[in-house]
């Protein structure tokens, strides 16, 4: 039986405006979505996959010009409506988003609660007295703990993956017709974005379009696959059929990518030696009564790359601050060479800060939009007093290194794609030469092809300049292959440390034994099958 659409698009030409130039993102661009389907939109960053949704929902930059087309939703052309809070209601109650930035979604000065009381009491979901109960309902669902914690919290007191799962629970609470997730699961870790993959493709009566760069969520989320490149959908077929048999040539690219992983041992490099660089003893770290780290002991070897895996919540980014100095009132030791980081203060733990630098994973946000690229990349080098007079003569060497035209050297981060934001933060965080880069999730918001890029990039990189890296991570299907070793961390505390041996012997204790299980079931082996 044919089912209604419910979003039709047709003959769409949309191009970005602005003094300096027009870039074209669609022309002639044409998309079905029927009653109660799942489709996923993947390609490359700057192919258009978020602008789509922007316009789905109405909520495009003014630098957007339709130029053509049409757009009906439920037969409707929503854009006739015209007075702002009618398309509003429109937009919660029968088109729903998910962001990709959780955090830049949530209000910090309001708690969960207050998101959901008024989200729901906008949209008339409910009664106020019954908002607490089915908002609490909506995040256990999604496997929240202590859902009830989480509702009296503010955002700044959660996980970003943990801020993810919340604007997944308020998008369902409206029970949209159509549900649109931008890179859902890219924040969470590997246990919880297994849940919320089960959530979406369990959805009954709701069409989703899904935008993702992970092939295998889209494996398991959709009826049917588009491939968008460059403005244009180059492919367009049923999931199975299309990653068993894909016929175009970029569509065949994007699956080798998602296949292919560097490999540390293939890459040569400094031996690791095994006197540490870094030493950590019984580092623990609390906000308020709430225990974040608890008792952590880890050795970091030099020209390592060590790994870092756990639940979203379970203190893999406050380590990493605390390495870094920007944590305040932690317990125990943290020694970098022979020097006690937690005993210093402010003024002396500055001169070792370009000796452990860091790499975020929303790039784009960390970059100053104000600045020009050359200008970012010096930036810790003034900071510090660094080599002066060979500054822009050592940011553009870097920036060649990272894959960085000189053409993008004097423009601003929001001109750039969020793959060259990335490589632009890996050359300001090299740019002082540091001794210990620490890669916090710095790839798994970037789309296949690019993250593929960017790991074989670190780790020449890590060749080249004698690194040591601790790569932050929620795939442990790159840690496998990435890292030396691995820390497997769970409720604040390092569960066990293991290598590639223990991992292909399965001597790994129960809850790492899960991570793989469900690490394997990322493979688009197993998902065909």
């Amino acid at each position: 039986m044919k089912k209604n659409p419910v979003v039709k698009i047709e003959d769409l030409t949309l191009s970005y405006v602005t003094d300096k130039r027009v870039v074209n993102v669609y022309e002639n661009f044409s998309l079905v979505i029927s009653e109660n389907e799942k489709i996923a939109l993947i390609g490359q960053s700057g192919n258009g996959k978020s602008t789509l949704a922007k316009f789905l929902t109405g909520i495009l930059p003014k630098s957007a010009v339709i130029k053509g087309g049409t757009y009906s939703l439920e037969g409707v052309d929503i854009f006739k409506k015209e007075k702002f809070l009618e398309l509003n209601k429109v937009r919660g109650s029968k088109i729903a988003f998910i962001f990709q930035d959780a955090t830049e979604s949530l209000n910090p000065i309001q708690t969960i609660g207050r998101h959901f009381e008024e989200l729901l009491g906008f949209h008339q979901i409910c009664e106020k007295e019954e908002v607490r109960s089915l908002a609490i309902e909506k995040l256990e669902s999604l496997l929240i703990k202590d859902a009830e914690k989480v509702y009296d919290s503010y955002p700044h007191q959660l996980s970003g993956g943990m801020c993810q799962r919340v604007c997944i629970a308020m998008c369902l609470c409206l029970d949209p017709i159509l549900l649109i997730g931008d890179e859902p699961t890219s924040s969470l870790d590997v246990l919880s974005a297994y849940e919320v993959i089960e959530n979406l493709r369990n959805l009954e009566g709701i069409s989703v379009l899904l935008i993702t760069h992970d092939i295998s969520v889209a494996a398991k989320v959709a009826d049917r696959i588009l491939v968008l490149d460059k403005g244009e959908i180059c492919e367009d077929a049923p999931t199975q059929i299309l990653l068993a048999a894909p016929k175009h040539e970029y569509t065949k690219s994007l699956i080798d990518s998602y296949n292919e992983i560097p490999n540390v041992n293939e890459m040569g490099g400094e031996t690791i030696e095994p006197s540490p660089i870094l030493r950590i003893s019984g580092v623990s770290k609390s906000y308020g009564s709430f225990r974040v780290l608890s008792d952590i002991n880890l050795e970091v070897y030099r020209n390592e790359i060590l790994g870092i895996i756990g639940e979203s919540g379970c203190g893999k980014s406050t380590l990493s601050r605390c390495i870094m100095g920007v944590e305040e009132n932690v317990a125990g030791e943290i020694f970098y060479e022979d020097v006690d980081l937690l005993k210093l203060k402010v003024r002396k733990r500055r001169k070792f800060s370009p000796e452990i630098q860091m790499i975020f994973q929303n790039s784009r946000a960390v970059l100053n939009p104000r600045r020009k690229v050359l200008d970012i990349v010096q930036e810790p080098l003034f900071y510090n007093g660094l080599y002066k007079g060979h500054r822009e003569e050592m940011a553009m060497a870097l920036l060649g290194d990272v894959g960085i035209d000189e053409s993008m050297y004097y423009v601003r981060p929001t001109e750039l794609s969020t793959g060259q934001c990335q490589r632009v933060a890996i050359a300001r965080a090299l740019v002082s030469k540091p001794k210990i880069l620490i890669c916090d999730e710095a790839v798994s918001s970037l789309d296949i092809n690019i993250q593929l890029q960017i790991l074989k990039l670190l780790l020449e990189l890590k060749v080249r300049y004698n690194l040591t890296i601790i790569m932050v991570s929620h795939d442990i299907r790159v840690l496998q292959n990435y890292c030396n070793r691995i820390a497997i961390m769970k409720d604040s505390r390092i569960l066990e440390i293991v290598d590639k041996d223990s991992l292909s012997k399965g001597l790994v204790h129960p809850y790492t034994e899960n991570l793989l299980n469900v690490s394997c079931s990322k493979s688009l082996e197993t998902v065909l099958q």
